[in-house]
């Protein structure tokens, strides 16, 4: 029979050596995550703080860029209003307050903003001649017939009596587009702003059209 010895402190010795391996395993092991941390820490503050300096950079180009288009718009509108008071000046100076001059020059302007086109006030203004060998003009008017209104005054004849001869006679008429009025309904006047088409009939039963936007001669 043999008999063995039993030490109950080495067995808790045993015991403490093992907590003692463990706990120092857990401190090794929390330092060496603590330092990846804070080396990934450091690393991520490193590269927001080198992201953040490159958008301040941006920023203050672009800051640099603004104030600069501000200058350069400040210089031209400055140069504008000079500009302006320059030919306003010479405006006053060499346009007469009165006279016929004057008269003409309101009269174009109120055609124009009564919507008249530049060019058929252009063309006017080159169309007018001094009178030559010519007798006084007999104006005689009649009405431009539409798809609404096909009247009897939508025939007019241009005679000759003038110069005594009543059978030398033109018959003029003209046909346009109806007008709309507000609520789009086609009215029986005709459209100014759009063109027409006059036929003009002699004597001998000749016939020749011409069409384009009034006011236009033939």
């Amino acid at each position: 029979m043999s008999l063995n010895y039993y030490d109950p402190s080495s067995r808790y010795r045993e015991r403490s050596k093992k907590r003692a391996r463990s706990f120092f395993s857990l401190m090794m092991y929390a330092a060496v995550f603590g330092s990846a941390g804070y080396f990934v820490r450091q690393v991520i503050h490193e590269k927001s703080a080198t992201m953040e300096s490159k958008q301040l950079k941006i920023v203050m180009q672009e800051n640099e860029d603004l104030q600069q288009q501000v200058m350069e718009l400040k210089a031209d509108l400055q140069f504008s209003v000079t500009s302006f008071e320059q030919l306003k000046r010479r405006y006053d100076e060499e346009l007469p307050e009165e006279g016929e001059l004057r008269t003409v020059l309101d009269l174009v302007k109120l055609q124009l903003q009564n919507g008249i086109g530049a060019d058929r006030l252009a063309f006017l203004i080159r169309s007018s001649r001094p009178p030559s060998n010519c007798t006084d003009a007999i104006s005689k008017r009649f009405i431009v017939s539409t798809p609404s209104y096909k009247g009897e005054k939508s025939v007019v004849n241009a005679d000759d009596t003038l110069a005594g001869q009543e059978d030398n006679f033109v018959k003029v008429s003209g046909e346009g587009r109806s007008a709309r009025g507000e609520s789009g309904r086609a009215e029986a006047w005709y459209d100014a702003s759009r063109a027409i088409t006059v036929t003009f009939e002699n004597a001998e039963g000749e016939v020749e059209t011409k069409q384009g936007v009034l006011p236009f001669q033939h």
